[in-house]
C-alpha cells in the first residue's frame, strides 16, 4: 500500500514574521502565561504573539509579575507544609536529642526560577 504524502506543505516558504510569531507563541506560553510544560499552545498567547511579531507594543510586565507572585505564593505555601514523621502506630518519631523528625518539602516551581534566570541573563548581556 502506498500512502500519499503531504510534503508539498513543507515546500511552501514560511515568512520570517510567521516564524517569529510561532517562536513568540512558544516563549509566551513557557515564560509569561502560567501553563504546564506539556500543555499545547493556549489560545490566549496567539494574539499577543502576532501583535509582537508585527512590532506592536504590548505590556507583558503585569502578566510576568502576576506569574512570579503566583509561583512564589505556591512556593511559600509548599515550604510551610512541614510534616512530622510518624511510626507505624502513628506516634511522632524523635531523634536522640528528643527533637521531632520532620519531612521537609522539596517543591518545584518553574516560573520564578525562569524569570530570575532570564533577568540574570539580560543583566549580564547589558
Amino acid at each position: 500500500m502506498i500512502f500519499e504524502s503531504f510534503h508539498h506543505q513543507a515546500q511552501i516558504h514560511i515568512s520570517d514574521r510567521a516564524l517569529l510569531a510561532s517562536f513568540l507563541m512558544l516563549w509566551l506560553k513557557r515564560c509569561v502565561v502560567p501553563t504546564l510544560p506539556h500543555e499545547v499552545i493556549v489560545a490566549n498567547v496567539v494574539y499577543p504573539a502576532v501583535l509582537l511579531a508585527y512590532g506592536k507594543s504590548i505590556a507583558l510586565l503585569p502578566a510576568m509579575v502576576a506569574g512570579i507572585q503566583s509561583g512564589l505564593r505556591v512556593l511559600i505555601k509548599s515550604l510551610c507544609q512541614v510534616e512530622a514523621i510518624v511510626d507505624s502506630q502513628g506516634r511522632p518519631v524523635v531523634d536522640s536529642e528528643g527533637k521531632l523528625e520532620v519531612k521537609t518539602p522539596n517543591p518545584r516551581i518553574e516560573l520564578p526560577y525562569t524569570y530570575l534566570m532570564a533577568g540574570t541573563l539580560c543583566t549580564a548581556l547589558h
